[in-house]
């Protein structure tokens, strides 16, 4: 049960990553973005990760681990498909910058709840099968972008 939860937080960031970086060439071009602004739009993800990995710790500490998870998992769907109803860049700038804090409060979050949670001799395997969850995300992402 708490692979599944943490191997899907890894699987759906990291499609979320690969599926983010293509969608943005596209974007660029509907609202004629100067380069400042294409680099700024792809930056702006990561900069929400980081300040979601450094909330998660203090959200998870304080509510339980399983809450910055579940606000990950709600707050991808949501945003995401916020965007697709952005009228501009400074509209999709925030709702990326929601998008990515959202998805960097779950993977720390799962990486606590995993060693929490497992046998100590199943800790590393619990792990190591989330990180390579995460690499079948981005194959996952690479698959549907090839087929589109």
């Amino acid at each position: 049960k708490s692979l599944t939860l943490g191997g899907s937080v890894y699987f759906t960031a990291a499609a979320e990553i690969v599926i983010v970086g293509a969608v943005a060439v596209t974007v660029a071009k509907e609202f004629n973005l100067a380069p400042w602004q294409r680099g700024t739009l792809v930056s702006i993800i990561f900069i929400g990760a980081l300040l979601g990995n450094l909330a998660s710790g203090t959200l998870g500490d304080t509510f339980g681990r399983r809450v910055p998870i579940l606000i990950g998992y709600l707050g991808m769907a949501v945003f995401a498909g916020l965007s697709t109803l952005a009228t501009g860049f400074a509209v999709i700038l925030v709702l990326w910058l929601l998008l990515g804090l959202c998805f960097g409060l779950g993977v720390p979050a799962w990486n606590s709840l995993c060693s929490e949670h497992s046998p100590t001799r199943l800790r590393a395997l619990m792990n190591g099968t989330g990180q390579a969850v995460f690499s079948l995300g981005m194959a996952y992402a690479a698959i549907l972008l090839y087929l589109d």
